[in-house]
Formats: structure tokens, C-alpha cells, sequence
């Protein structure tokens, strides 16, 4: 190998290592930046706020991911490697690892949907199939809901596909009333419409 050659591929390698750094460190400045902003946010809720993070440090995981391997790539074509068969052989591996492993990227894809769309958050009382309860903690990959009886659903947010809120904005409480058959029906609604009126009064 001749010095132009040697000095070709150094010249390369610590051009794509500083090209690599540079963008590592605007990625993570972008990234606090963001998350800082979010923090700061007076106006979101903080169980929306601690969704928005998570959101944002998993795009800078996958973004420093991509980064990794694309100089990777880059530093084994400056030293002459032949990536055709190793882009191959990672292609059928990544099929397998994509079939395998399809349900937990489902799972993933759908926890990014959940926290983008804000579906439901913290603390709020929704539905999933057998599911009902007061949601505890959201992840990208799963959703747990406490039932009233203190059951602990974890539900995969792959398989959320139709979810019932019933805390959005406003809900609706029904409830059943025995009334005696001999009473007198005007006294009974007038009696529930007094007691309704001082339930929707009192602050507490």
C-alpha cells in the first residue's frame, strides 16, 4: 500500500469519526433542547409531559442507532471492505429477527401512536377489551391499567385497537335508584333533581 493510499484512507476514516461526533453532539444538544422545552411547558399536564419525553429520548436512541451504523459502513468501504455480502447477510437477519420479533415491533409502533396521538395518559379510567381500570404507567412497549378489584392488567400496545376513555374531557355516571312501587313518581324526580342540583354545586 503506497503513502497516497494510507494517506487517503486516514484522511477518510478521521473525517467520517468527526463527522460522526459532530452529529452525535447536535443530535443530543436537539434532544435536550426539545426535552427541555417540554419540561418547561407550563400548560401540559405532567403525565403528558413524562410522555413527550420518553417519545423524545426514544427518537434519540434510534437516531444515534442509525448514526453508528451508517459510519460504520462508511469507515469499512474507506478501508476497501466489500459491504455487498455483509449488507446481505444483515438484510436475511434482519428479516429473521422482523419475523420473529414482529409482535414486539407492533407493540413498539403502537406504544409511538399511543404517546404522539395522546390517547390516553396517566391516571385516566379507559377500557381495552377485558381490561378496565385506572391507567398506572405507559411504556412504548406496554400499558398497565389497575381494575377497581386491584387486578394489574399489562397490555401490550400492539393490541389496542379499540380503547374506551372514560375520562376525556367529560364522563357520565349511571346510576341505578330502587324506588318503592307505591311512591309518588313527580316526588321522586323532584327529590333526585334537588339532590342532583346540590351534588353539581358542592366544590368538593
Amino acid at each position: 500500500m503506497d503513502m497516497a493510499n494510507v494517506t487517503r484512507i486516514l484522511v477518510s476514516s478521521l473525517l467520517i469519526v468527526g463527522l460522526t461526533l459532530l452529529a452525535l453532539v447536535i443530535l443530543a444538544y436537539v434532544a435536550r433542547r426539545v426535552e427541555r422545552g417540554v419540561q418547561t411547558r407550563a400548560e401540559l399536564l405532567e403525565d403528558r409531559r413524562q410522555q413527550l419525553i420518553t417519545l423524545v429520548r426514544a427518537m434519540r436512541w434510534a437516531a444515534n442507532v442509525a448514526i453508528l451504523v451508517t459510519a460504520v459502513l462508511m469507515l469499512l468501504t474507506t478501508f476497501d471492505v466489500n459491504i455487498g455480502p455483509l449488507l446481505a447477510s444483515v438484510g436475511v437477519l434482519g428479516l429473521a429477527l422482523s419475523l420473529g420479533a414482529q409482535t414486539l415491533i407492533k407493540d413498539y409502533i403502537g406504544g409511538v401512536l399511543i404517546l404522539v396521538e395522546n390517547q390516553y395518559a396517566v391516571d385516566d379510567v379507559i377500557q381495552v377489551g377485558e381490561a378496565a381500570g385506572a391507567v398506572e404507567s405507559i411504556t412504548l412497549r406496554a400499558t398497565r391499567v389497575r381494575a377497581l378489584n386491584g387486578d394489574l392488567y399489562v397490555v401490550p400496545n400492539g393490541d389496542v385497537r379499540i380503547v374506551a376513555n372514560k375520562t376525556r374531557g367529560w364522563s357520565r355516571a349511571l346510576v341505578d335508584l330502587g324506588v318503592a312501587y307505591e311512591e309518588d313518581l313527580d316526588r321522586v324526580l323532584r327529590v333526585l333533581e334537588e339532590s342532583a342540583g346540590a351534588f353539581a354545586s358542592d366544590p368538593r
